[in-house]
């Protein structure tokens, strides 16, 4: 009966490490999850060939109608990754569901930052056009107030990647995670 107490402690022991590694892996396949929708919108937006870019160069190149086109690109690629976050299961997970409202809401804001561009270059294609010049005036006020209100939306980008930030490194530290 002895040698059966002195195994007791050792087993629930190894019971527990186990259930342990199941959440941190649960947790780190979690993070990883939510982690690698930042390289797909880095690439989405910073990279050489990302969307961003060839916005950019056809807008250099005064091609409003395909610049306009990579906007919605832009759109359909941040509700795809608005929606594999929200989809993810964060059920048993400690605090999986403010790091996935964390990060819902980033994108959400990044989503609206980089969509403003569609208002931007329509008040570009009338201020390009030749003809009336009240409209052409009006274009010109109308992209003033709009570089105005886009300078709001970057300010909420960077409120809201500092939640992000903040809601990882509190869900890495929950779950011992680095």
């Amino acid at each position: 009966m002895n040698f059966i107490k002195y195994f007791k402690i050792p087993f629930l022991v190894l019971v527990f490490a186990t259930l342990i590694s199941c959440s941190n892996k649960k947790a780190a396949d979690f993070k990883k999850s939510i982690v690698d929708k930042e390289s797909e919108s880095f690439n989405m937006l910073l990279g050489k060939t990302g969307l961003e870019s060839r916005k950019l160069n056809y807008l250099i190149k005064h091609d409003y109608s395909n610049a306009l086109l990579l906007v919605d690109q832009q759109e359909i690629k941040f509700n795809e990754i608005i929606k594999d976050i929200e989809m993810l299961n964060p059920d048993g997970i400690e605090d999986g569901k403010q790091l996935q409202k964390a990060a819902i809401e980033y994108y959400k804001s990044l989503r609206k930052l980089f969509l403003y561009s569609r208002d931007e270059i329509k008040q570009e294609v009338v201020m390009r056009a030749k003809g009336d010049e009240k409209k052409m005036s009006a274009a010109q006020h109308r992209m003033l107030e709009l570089a105005l209100e886009k300078q709001k939306f970057y300010q909420q980008v960077y409120e809201k990647d500092e939640l992000f930030f903040k809601a990882l490194k509190q869900f890495d530290d929950k779950n011992g995670l680095k």
